[in-house]
């Protein structure tokens, strides 16, 4: 497969992911204001903050009220992770390799950026905004299903799972980083009712909620933590990710697992054999925003090795 066709596959399905997880990543701010008490209101610097873009923020913005951040992070063609830059370029990624598409995805991107672009952007409000991140989150799903059925067993393929669950892994971390940064009235609300209803609406806007229950039952902040980081069977889950994404690169490679021979094989299976291995007392006793800070990290460090490995010298 060409280098210009494989990376246009990954980083359309990447892109495509990173939108519907920055949907999720809203969600959550919206479930945590609706369930919190009236008091606490709603708090948007934190989904900010887990961006690591909040410099750029502050030079654009300034204030983290509702509608800036609300632009931000959806709207913001300017702001490379925004829903809409992202999906843009996924718009351009598919139009470069349509004879590697189905119309049925191309038609479903070029609808769902239509919506965003027409969408009235004055005076943005969640209650406006929550039929329109049903639909990314829909949409993402209907782009998944129709490549499930769709697309060949070949390098493609591998290709498309790999940014995926790179990319799904990444966010999975975000949102649950999330949770660190939204403040507390007192340090005496952890381990009560108050302390549950973010772990609730969490687990809720990973569409985890179901799953959660019927591996644990009621909820236990240390079992959130490990459901969502190192659940070997949750599909949103950092560690089942992590792994999904090391089977596609081998598949690419053909290399065994023991015979790694690019950065982006060594740096990725280190990673999941690190997330195999840890316990989730140990890495709460670390400081969960510490442990999820250096993993993102790492992911990034793997996007790069895979942008070094098989993009950055393109073949004609």
């Amino acid at each position: 497969m060409l280098s210009r066709v494989a990376n246009s596959i990954y980083w359309m399905n990447r892109m495509i992911e990173r939108a519907e997880n920055t949907a999720r990543f809203v969600t959550v701010n919206f479930y945590l204001s609706l369930d919190m008490p009236d008091w606490m209101g709603a708090q948007w610097e934190p989904l900010v903050l887990t961006t690591g873009d909040q410099e750029y923020f502050e030079e654009n913005y300034g204030e983290a009220n509702e509608a800036n951040v609300l632009n931000f992070l959806l709207f913001d063609e300017n702001y490379s992770n925004s829903v809409l830059s992202c999906l843009l370029l996924a718009k351009e990624n598919a139009r470069s390799i349509q004879e590697n598409m189905t119309s049925e995805v191309v038609e479903h991107i070029n609808g769902i950026v239509d919506r965003l672009q027409t969408f009235p952007k004055l005076h943005l409000h969640m209650d406006d905004l929550e039929d329109l991140l049903a639909e990314i989150k829909s949409f993402s799903h209907v782009v998944a299903g129709c490549s499930e059925a769709t697309f060949n067993r070949d390098e493609g393929w591998y290709f498309r799972n790999l940014g995926v669950y790179l990319e799904r892994a990444d966010k999975t971390s975000r949102i649950l980083d999330v949770k660190y940064f939204y403040l507390y009235p007192s340090v005496e609300d952890v381990n009560t009712p108050l302390d549950n209803i973010p772990w609730f609406s969490l687990l809720n806007s990973t569409g985890g909620l179901e799953m959660y229950a019927r591996r644990h039952g009621i909820i236990q902040h240390e079992r959130v933590v490990e459901f969502l980081l190192l659940d070997p069977e949750f599909a949103r889950a950092v560690s089942f990710c992590i792994g999904k994404a090391l089977q596609s690169l081998r598949a690419i490679t053909k290399n065994p697992p023991h015979l790694p021979t690019t950065a982006s094989e060594r740096e990725l299976g280190s990673l999941y054999a690190d997330m195999c291995f840890i316990e989730t007392e140990h890495l709460l006793n670390r400081g969960l925003h510490e442990f999820l800070d250096e993993l993102q990290t790492r992911l990034n460090q793997v996007g790069a090795a895979v942008q070094s490995d098989f993009f950055d010298h393109d073949i004609e």
